[in-house]
């Protein structure tokens, strides 16, 4: 079986001329084609400070490419321990990160979801003693996962999907309706005989969208004994699996 790799994008988002500034966005890219896009447009600003590059493990990517670095040099850029045979890169030509950019990193990294993204959100004071005068100013919020999807592209399998212009909807569902979840994955979550055992989960495969479905098993049960199933409100969350199959997760009831 051909290896799956990863490509995840850190971009700085602000422009060359804020060089004391940060406001970081890091996206999971789903295919080699949509990475090296990213890094040809970026790779026509060489003389400017880098904003975007891709961490893989692609050894062509990462030779073709200066912009694409390995997992150890983008340690070695975040300072945290490193293998230092491994790195190819110069502090000279990069920006230096820290701890908490590669912690978001590796949620990514390890699908716990697919971008993650600094914000900053504004405040007025009225320091003067005409209160129509009013001074803004900004505010960090920490950072935001799955708010933004700037460069999603749907996968070739789910192009006939109703939602393929903005599949991304899946990641940022944060709870669905029992019947949307009926909906999108043609099925009746009460019928017993569909579901498969996996690990604590109970999984649904449909065959049509090509869509999985996974549900805590004592979930299921509090399901099946309620008496209007359908209105029920789920906790889920939304991943690709390593050869970008979509896995939808109900974790819980929600409020």
């Amino acid at each position: 079986m051909e290896k799956s790799h990863f490509y995840i994008l850190i971009e700085n988002r602000n422009n060359a001329y804020q060089l004391d500034e940060n406001n970081f966005h890091i996206e999971k890219i789903l295919t080699q084609e949509k990475a090296s896009e990213i890094l040809e447009e970026e790779s026509k600003f060489y003389n400017q400070k880098i904003l975007r590059i891709i961490v893989t493990d692609d050894n062509y990517m990462l030779r073709k490419y200066y912009l694409s670095i390995s997992l150890e040099d983008l340690k070695f850029l975040c300072n945290i321990k490193h293998d230092i045979d491994k790195i190819k890169i110069s502090k000279n030509y990069f920006q230096n990160f820290d701890l908490e950019l590669f912690k978001n990193f590796e949620g990514v990294l390890f699908n716990a979801y697919m971008s993650t993204s600094m914000h900053v959100g504004s405040r007025e004071t009225f320091p003067y003693d005409d209160l129509n005068i009013g001074v803004s100013y900004e505010i960090y919020l920490g950072w935001k996962k799955e708010i933004e999807f700037n460069y999603f592209v749907t996968p070739e399998k789910y192009r006939n999907d109703k939602l393929k212009d903005n599949f991304h909807i899946y990641f940022q569902m944060k709870k669905m309706k029992v019947s949307v979840i009926n909906n999108l994955f043609n099925i009746n979550i009460t019928n017993t005989d569909i579901w498969e055992d996996a690990k604590g989960y109970y999984k649904y495969y449909d065959p049509i969208s090509q869509k999985r479905f996974f549900i805590q098993e004592e979930l299921l049960e509090i399901i099946m004994k309620d008496i209007s199933p359908s209105d029920i409100f789920l906790t889920t969350w939304a991943k690709f699996d390593k050869n970008n199959y979509l896995e939808v997760y109900a974790e819980k009831i929600s409020n």
